[in-house]
């Protein structure tokens, strides 16, 4: 129960006594960011974490070869890609019930992979995981930044929401080895030969069952479920602001916006140079990123020689640094409340000083070469709450949902799809060897994120300019709605009006 109530408190708001949990529970602000916080973590859980746990699973159970196993896994993706444009266009209208009913699709599909017996069956399951997690990926950050009226505290809260992603991939991985602990292949381990020894469990291997990976499914594709369910009944906004423009009598008049169509938003965003060198700079980040994370057991078992438990923890060891800057990126913004120049500035300098540290891949102990590769890790996924706040602020509020859907696009379709792909081909070349594929991969990408962040740098607006973003009417607006005193939640970012 103490376990329990601590994970609580990590999930509502990062509480530090148990006033501020009250408050965090009560609040409704509050319990939206703790709702897609949880979807985040059962989506990156299931999607990422309990499909790579149980890939030998379906290898040896169905005989699936691993040229198709990998096309399963980029089922996902792809299924991404192709709905999150769409998804933002017409599924803006109404965030909650596009992510509540996306989710809840997802958990069907989850269970649907759990009944899984061919491989069109997981192929299908994995694409329509893949399409009901995209409205979460896609609109939830849009919908805090639609409920918070301070802009400057959004990073805090993507920053926040994003560092449940990499705690859901550990939860995956772990839970999904626990349920083949007893399901392994003596005949494919230790030597050549091996001399014949006793099962503990005295069950013959040929007799083994190895189909525990499928309740995994079912538990967390059920909990995905009723979460998704419970999301879709939430409210619409939780700060009911009514923004007014003047029009040219100067009388105050709602203002209302045509519908642009998708053409159309395409083509203002494609033209806007500062989106452009953001979604390349954040291609780029996640071309290194999903590399890594693809072949870090795999560097530590064949060139550093340990064994394959020892590789799972030694690559448990770089998950809290990426929490750690998932949360830092978006604490240094609502701290400091930077424009978007100096947003730019912290980008380009953290890819600078990072990409030198790829080189501990050279270095012959795996002590060492963790203590190094830390330090990169750390800097590459820092930025990543700050590419969201900017690529929200630099376009039309009405094209937001759009910059969002082109941001995880573009980290897909330049990043992790292509990312673990070049890896592997030069891993298996034999005209470089096997540190030196990894520092290539690592520097070109890294190089590459830091020259389009630089140039980002560049071009970006002068601070005072960005300061004029949001309109004074509406910064009035903002801070002149008043609270009813029956509700006193804390943060002017957080009060029901």
């Amino acid at each position: 129960l103490q376990f329990l109530y601590f994970i609580g408190k990590y999930f509502v708001a990062s509480s530090t006594t148990h006033m501020e949990w009250c408050n965090a529970v009560s609040n409704p602000f509050q319990r939206m960011l703790t709702l897609l916080g949880m979807l985040c973590l059962f989506a990156s859980c299931v999607s990422t974490g309990l499909i790579t746990a149980t890939l030998t699973a379906l290898e040896d159970e169905f005989g699936i070869h691993p040229t198709l196993l990998a096309v399963i896994v980029v089922m996902y993706d792809s299924a991404y890609v192709l709905t999150s444009l769409p998804t933002a266009h017409w599924l803006y209208t109404d965030i909650p019930k596009s992510i509540g009913g996306g989710m809840a699709l997802f958990g069907l599909a989850s269970v649907f992979y759990g009944f899984g017996q061919a491989f069109p069956m997981f192929l299908a399951g994995q694409f329509i995981m893949g399409v009901g997690s995209t409205p979460l990926w896609v609109l939830s950050f849009v919908h805090i930044d639609d409920n918070v009226s301070d802009k400057h505290k959004v990073p805090k809260y993507i920053g926040r929401i994003l560092a449940k992603t990499p705690v859901g991939v550990v939860i995956g991985l772990v839970v999904g080895g626990l349920f083949l602990t007893n399901c392994t292949d003596e005949e494919k381990c230790g030597d050549s030969n091996p001399t014949p020894t006793i099962s503990i469990t005295e069950i013959p291997p040929q007799e083994m069952d190895c189909s525990g990976w499928k309740y995994s499914f079912y538990i967390f594709g059920g909990i995905s479920f009723m979460l998704g369910v419970w999301f879709f009944f939430t409210n619409k906004h939780y700060n009911d602001y009514i923004v007014e423009t003047s029009n040219e009598d100067g009388k105050g008049k709602d203002e209302e916006k045509v519908p642009i169509g998708l053409g159309e938003a395409l083509r203002r965003l494609l033209t806007n140079k500062q989106l452009v060198l953001l979604l390349l700079a954040q291609g780029f980040m996640a071309f290194v990123g999903s590399a890594i994370v693809a072949f870090a057991p795999r560097f530590f078992e064949k060139t550093l020689c340990q064994s394959k438990s020892a590789s799972s923890y030694y690559t448990a060891v770089f998950i809290p640094f990426v929490v750690a800057a998932y949360a830092g990126g978006g604490k240094l913004l609502d701290v400091t409340k930077w424009g978007i120049r100096r947003q730019w500035r912290v980008i380009a300098i953290s890819q600078a000083v990072g990409t030198p540290f790829f080189l501990g891949f050279y270095s012959h102990s795996p002590i060492l070469f963790v203590a190094i590769l830390c330090i990169p890790c750390f800097l590459l996924f820092f930025p990543n709450a700050i590419i969201l706040s900017i690529a929200k602020r630099i376009v039309e509020p009405e094209l937001r949902p759009h910059s969002m859907a082109l941001v995880n696009v573009s980290s897909r379709l330049v990043g992790s799809i292509p990312g673990p792909i070049v890896l592997g081909v030069l891993l298996d070349a034999n005209f470089i060897t096997d540190r030196s594929a990894y520092v290539l991969v690592s520097l070109i990408g890294a190089g590459l994120s830091t020259i389009c962040s630089l140039v980002g740098w560049y071009y970006a607006p002068p601070d005072e300019e960005d300061s004029k973003e949001i309109p004074k009417t509406e910064l009035q607006e903002f801070q002149d709605v008043p609270t009813p005193e029956s509700a006193p939640y804390g943060e002017d970012d957080t009060q029901v009006v």
